[in-house]
């Protein structure tokens, strides 16, 4: 018995093929990287400015790099480290130099080392904050020694500057006016809410801020972590 010969496939078939073929790749190959992975991200930050806060923020910023184009940086802090507040914005303004855009959004209350931070934010925008900066209370400085207590002084100048610079960063008043009120204020602490905020120019936008959906990464501390750390202090 011989086989029946097979006849080639005609050009119909060979183009009924090939879309077959593409249709197949279709299913099987993922769609494109920037519909998987979404070119912002969100961070919530409610918390003290410290280093644990710190390294959650660059780990957090870190993983999305690679397709990142608006940071969205919502804070809630009572202030902190004058020192890790420098880290912080350091870190904001590499960020920017690689044409990152950052947004950052204030959320209950901006106060002390936090304001620095959030005006590294090329757009602002705040919803009901409470704004404060000062001049911090050194009580460890009245049982220092001459040479020790001269050193001291020189660094929280250092800091005093540092803070007076990126607090009126991109803002309508200067260093000095802005450490004039300061010194003005009751017990030196400057309080003002959003219509100040807006009219001195620490908030860019007088409306709501974006609404921005995605993941959301909240930095704060837990209660058991607040816990332990109490606890720790006190075996100190």
């Amino acid at each position: 018995m011989t086989r029946k010969k097979l006849n080639p496939p005609t050009e119909l078939d060979q183009v009924s093929q090939a879309a077959i073929e593409e249709a197949v790749q279709e299913m099987i190959v993922p769609p494109p990287t920037s519909i998987l992975r979404p070119k912002h991200a969100r961070i919530l930050l409610s918390n003290q400015i410290d280093d644990f806060s710190f390294t959650m923020f660059v780990a957090c910023v870190e993983e999305k790099l690679k397709r990142l184009k608006i940071l969205y940086l919502m804070i809630d802090s009572p202030g902190g480290c004058a020192k890790t507040m420098k880290s912080f914005i350091s870190y904001i303004e590499s960020l920017k130099s690689y044409g990152i855009e950052v947004v950052t959004i204030g959320m209950n209350r901006i106060a002390s080392a936090a304001l620095p931070v959030f005006m590294t934010g090329d757009r602002r925008y705040c919803l009901g904050t409470e704004f404060m900066e000062h001049f911090a209370y050194y009580p460890h400085l009245t049982d220092s020694t001459e040479e020790d207590l001269q050193h001291d002084m020189e660094s929280i100048k250092k800091d005093m500057e540092y803070v007076l610079k990126y607090s009126t960063k991109g803002s309508k008043l200067t260093a000095t006016q802005f450490l004039g009120m300061i010194n003005a204020a009751y017990k030196k602490t400057l309080e003002f809410g959003p219509e100040e905020a807006y009219e001195w120019g620490f908030l860019t936008h007088d409306c709501p801020p974006p609404r921005v959906g995605g993941p959301l990464t909240i930095i704060k501390y837990d209660d058991d972590d607040d816990k332990s750390r109490a606890k720790k202090k006190k075996n100190s």
